[in-house]
């Protein structure tokens, strides 16, 4: 049984994990300054770390991140929207996700105000931001499979 979103009101199974685009999304010119990847943070992290623990860092972020934009989609209502985005927003500054740690902090103190209409802004250009920085986080892990 499919199950109404507490932010969009649409069917979960209607959202497939990470939408292509972002271009129906509000505001999204504001944000053009912050990158999709802070790649930065790669080399801090390969530095704390043991062979293979940023990728594996990486790998987990992907799964999570699936995982909590999800939560946010079923969300039964704001604060739960709320504290899925928190989420989200922490794993994706850990993995240097820059543009989903932002949106989805936007998101969490929207839906924590009450303002729906901005939540289900903030989802869309989150989906976005969460579409790209996927697909170039499969990038980058391929690429260091192959090399």
């Amino acid at each position: 049984m499919q199950s109404q979103s507490g932010i969009t009101g649409a069917r979960t199974a209607a959202h497939p994990p990470f939408p292509a685009s972002n271009t129906d999304a509000p505001d999204a010119e504001q944000d053009s300054e912050i990158p999709v990847l802070d790649v930065s943070r790669f080399a801090r992290l390969r530095a704390m770390m043991s062979p293979g623990g940023l990728e594996h860092v990486l790998s987990c972020y992907l799964l999570d991140a699936e995982f909590q934009l999800e939560e946010i989609a079923r969300a039964p209502d704001l604060v739960h929207a709320a504290n899925s985005a928190r989420i989200l927003s922490n794993l994706a500054a850990e993995a240097g996700a820059m543009a989903v740690a932002v949106t989805a902090r936007r998101l969490e103190e929207a839906c924590r105000r009450g303002d729906a209409r901005r939540a289900r802004r903030l989802e869309i250009m989150l989906r976005g931001f969460c579409a790209r920085a996927d697909r170039m986080l499969r990038g980058f892990l391929a690429s260091r499979h192959d090399g």
